[in-house]
């Protein structure tokens, strides 16, 4: 049995594998980095999204070589799940910040849908009002 993302048409041999694919794939072209907002990409690229977001861990860390062997994730207990948590590998830093990024990407979609449906049925009570 073969698992496809929606998004990417990508074949999965298992469920599991592709539901790991969702949660750090498809990260957007907005970073969502604490104090990198304005970041954006022209086009969607997951490993220059990775890149943006190692680079902005590593500004806000003050240097880029790790404390003691370990990597420590920078992002901030407000937007980040885990508090005071670190990595023995780069790698494995990398899919935390990609998973916490694939997060507020899906937050932010979801708060635009929000939006749209306000929109439109604010635009049909409009259209409502003005029949009668």
């Amino acid at each position: 049995m073969s698992a496809t993302c929606a998004t990417c048409n990508s074949s999965f041999k298992t469920k599991t594998t592709l539901r790991q694919h969702q949660t750090t794939a498809h990260l957007g072209k907005s970073c969502f980095y604490t104090g990198l907002r304005a970041a954006a990409l022209k086009q969607e690229d997951d490993k220059a999204m990775e890149a943006l977001l190692v680079k902005a861990n590593e500004r806000r860390a003050g240097r880029a070589t790790p404390k003691k062997g370990l990597f420590h994730c920078h992002w901030g207990s407000k937007h980040c799940p885990k508090k005071r948590h670190w990595y023995r590998s780069l790698s494995s830093l990398k899919r935390h910040l990609r998973t916490v990024q694939r997060k507020h990407v899906l937050e932010h979609e979801a708060r635009r849908a929000e939006a749209s449906v306000a929109i439109s049925s604010r635009t049909r009570s409009r259209k409502a009002a003005r029949l009668y």
